[in-house]
Order: C-alpha cells, then sequence, then structure tokens
C-alpha cells in the first residue's frame, strides 16, 4: 500500500482509490472514498487545512454511473460545480473564489464532500451529522466542533441566509414556467436543424453556445430542486421525531406508494438498473421492473397485479409486460 502511496505521489498524480485492510481481507467500504495526495496545497477552505479532502461519488453514481465521455466531461463537470457553487453567494455567503467541488478520476466525476460539508455548515449552520439524509448514503464526517452553529452573532447570520434560501426556493416555484421556457428556446435555437451538416469547428462553436445554456440554468437549479426537496426535507425532519433512525426507511417508502413499510414491489415507465426505484427496490429487497412504456395509463389506482423482477415480467389481468428488470422475487 505505501509503494501505492508514493508512486503515485512521485509521478505527479492527483489521487487514488484505496483499498482498506479489515481482518485478513482486503475490502472496499462502501461507497468509494478517495484518498487525495499531490505536489500542491488542496485549495480549500482555512478551516480544513489541516483535515484530509474527502472525495466520493455519492449520489453523482445514480445519475452518472458510468465513466463519461470526454466529449461531456468539461460541460458536466462545470454544470455539477455551478450548480454546487451558486447556492452559496446567490445567498449572501462570501464563497471561496474559482471553488472547484467537483473532480474527474479515471473518467468518473466525484464530489469534494470535506467542502461541500463546510460550506454547508458555515453558511446555513447544518451539520455534516445531517449530511447523509440527501447523499446518497453513509458518507465520512469532516470534523466540526460546534453544538450550537445557531449561537451568536455568527449563528443569526446562519438563520438570516436559510432564511433567504427559503426565499429563493419560493421565487424558483413561481419563476420555474418562465425558466424552463426560456431554456428550452434558447436550446431550440442554437440546435436548429441539427448538427450533421457542420464542420468540425462550426460543431465546437455550437456545443459551447449549448454548454452556457446549460451554465445559466445551473445557476438556478438548486432553488428550482429545492422546490421539491424542501418539503420532503421537513417531513423527514417530522418523521426523526417518531421514528428515530429509521425515518429515512419510512420515507422510502412512502416516496415509492402507499403506506410507509408495505410497498410490496416498484414498477416504473422508464429507468434502468441504476434508476432511484431500482435502487430503493434493492435496497428494501422487493421486486422491480423498470421501462415498461406506458404502463400506468394502463394498471389503474388499486389493482392488483403480480411483478416478477426475476424475469422482469408484470402482470395485470392476462396481459403480460416483459421488459428491463431489476429485483429478486415475485409478489403480489
Amino acid at each position: 500500500m505505501l509503494w501505492k502511496i508514493f508512486s503515485h505521489w512521485f509521478t505527479g498524480q492527483t489521487g487514488i482509490l484505496m483499498n482498506w485492510h479489515h481482518g485478513n481481507s482486503l475490502k472496499r467500504p462502501p461507497p468509494p472514498v478517495l484518498i487525495l495526495f499531490s505536489h500542491l496545497p488542496e485549495y480549500t477552505f482555512s478551516a480544513l487545512k489541516n483535515q484530509p479532502t474527502i472525495w466520493s461519488n455519492g449520489n453523482y453514481r445514480d445519475a452518472l454511473p458510468m465513466v463519461i465521455s470526454p466529449l461531456q466531461r468539461r460541460l458536466l463537470k462545470n454544470s455539477i460545480d455551478t450548480i454546487q457553487y451558486a447556492q452559496f453567494p446567490a445567498n449572501g455567503y462570501q464563497m471561496l473564489e474559482g471553488m472547484e467541488f467537483s473532480r474527474l478520476f479515471s473518467g468518473r466525476l466525484y464530489c469534494n464532500i470535506s467542502a461541500l460539508q463546510w460550506a454547508y455548515y458555515d453558511c446555513l449552520g447544518s451539520l455534516a451529522n445531517g449530511f447523509n439524509d440527501f447523499w446518497g448514503g453513509q458518507q465520512p464526517q469532516i470534523e466540526i466542533d460546534d453544538p450550537a452553529p445557531y449561537a451568536g452573532e455568527v449563528g443569526r447570520e446562519r438563520q438570516h441566509r436559510s432564511m433567504g434560501m427559503m426565499n429563493l426556493v419560493m421565487e424558483a416555484a413561481v419563476d420555474a414556467p418562465r425558466i424552463f421556457a426560456e431554456v428550452s428556446r434558447s436550446a431550440r435555437a442554437v440546435i436548429g436543424t441539427g448538427f450533421a451538416h457542420l464542420a468540425d469547428a462550426e460543431f465546437d462553436d455550437k456545443y459551447i453556445e449549448l454548454g452556457s445554456i446549460v451554465r445559466i440554468y445551473c445557476e438556478k437549479f438548486t432553488f428550482l430542486a429545492g422546490v421539491g426537496t424542501t418539503p420532503i426535507l421537513l417531513l423527514l425532519q417530522k418523521l426523526y421525531e417518531y421514528f428515530g433512525p429509521r425515518a429515512t426507511e419510512v420515507l422510502n417508502g412512502l416516496m415509492v406508494g402507499g403506506q410507509a413499510g408495505i410497498t410490496s414491489a416498484i414498477v416504473m415507465e422508464t429507468g434502468g438498473f441504476l434508476s432511484h426505484g431500482a435502487i430503493v427496490a434493492r435496497e428494501y429487497g422487493i421486486p422491480a421492473v423498470v421501462n415498461v412504456a406506458g404502463v400506468m395509463h394502463i394498471i389503474q389506482d388499486g389493482r392488483e397485479i403480480v411483478v416478477d423482477g426475476d424475469a422482469g415480467r408484470v402482470e395485470n389481468r392476462g396481459i403480460t409486460w416483459t421488459k428491463s428488470n431489476c429485483g429478486s422475487e415475485a409478489a403480489d
């Protein structure tokens, strides 16, 4: 292991995914955590200078599970960095200029969750132990020695920014139709009649122009997403009062349909093996069949169906669909 570390150090590589030793076996801890090594000091918040930089693909891996093509890497990285960065200065927080929250390792996108956890804490008072609720499961946590983040003048500023964040979310809810229409109109204007007839240089120019449109949208994405996620987070806080650590399990049950804990199968019109519905099904050990076009228009509420996750089959009144599947058992 030491040889692997030093070989990366002297060849100038910036990071490696390490195996951790547990007993007599080597295995990776879930989720993959990347330990950063570099010749240059890491550009980060001063409070994190003496802490390790933690890179994780967290909930990136749901949307971007594979190696990203060279054509899309810069666009996607810039988009994600804009989403992570823009939410803080929009709320009056002084963010480090040029701060990068994302980095590519072996063609896959990872997030600097050390910096992101600190930014949420310093800006809004959110402690690292609440980070996992919306970041794809168990993540390592930075050290924050502050049991009362809302105390004193600094605490009042954090409360003020938290209320400002809610105001931005409410403004986004009102402005969403205009934003979506503007982005669609701009994209259609750039696409025109397509790209097949363009010379390479012209295609590059069009691609860069589309990237600029995406970037403008990404500046508003956090607040648009907050329109849907804020009620979920408020519900989660209430569920914690009654269910403690099982609150997220109950929330997942409610989100996939029905009362908490009684969902027996999942059927989706879209998606694949790594879509959210498939992941929830695997976590709960229930069958799921995804990518069944039009199924929601055919199956009526209250109708009993049979879902066979192994075969990727859904049966309803003698009608059978066989599509992409994810699951293990059949269920009524």
